[in-house]
């Protein structure tokens, strides 16, 4: 079980929607530069790596937030923009601060939105395992 909060309003299914996108977000952003929330930011370092030759050995060089965005539009494939808004905003604020920073902010402000959530609910089978570990959820 994993601590986390519930990102929309609505019914069950636009929630376990908003879940798939976030966790399988949290699980593609890790070893990704913060930078990566930038795109004009994004484009200078990728113009440095491949000036310097190391771009083969960096790990998520590459990445564009575009990349994600196609993977979840395969994961969730009829998620409106609202949700997609939505969730970046929660990944980037994992990403930025942390995922405890997160989840302790969000459970001080609204302790009723918190609660553990069976990752393996939401596997999708050809995007492997939710899996995070004994370190948790954690990004970087």
């Amino acid at each position: 079980m994993t601590r986390t909060v519930r990102i929309s309003d609505l019914d069950d299914n636009y929630e376990e929607a908003c879940q798939q996108l976030l966790w399988y977000g949290v699980k593609w952003l890790r070893g990704k530069p913060r930078s990566i929330w930038n795109p004009k930011e994004t484009e200078k370092q990728l113009e440095n790596i491949k000036k310097s030759g190391l771009a083969e050995r960096l790990y998520g060089a590459e990445s564009d937030i575009k990349q994600l965005e196609e993977l979840w539009s395969e994961i969730v494939p009829k998620a409106s923009k609202e949700i997609i808004n939505t969730v970046k905003d929660h990944l980037k604020a994992i990403h930025n601060f942390g995922y405890y920073h997160w989840i302790n902010k969000i459970g001080k402000e609204t302790p009723e939105k918190v609660y553990d959530l069976d990752l393996n609910k939401l596997k999708r089978g050809a995007y492997g395992e939710l899996d995070f570990g004994t370190e948790g959820p954690t990004i970087t």
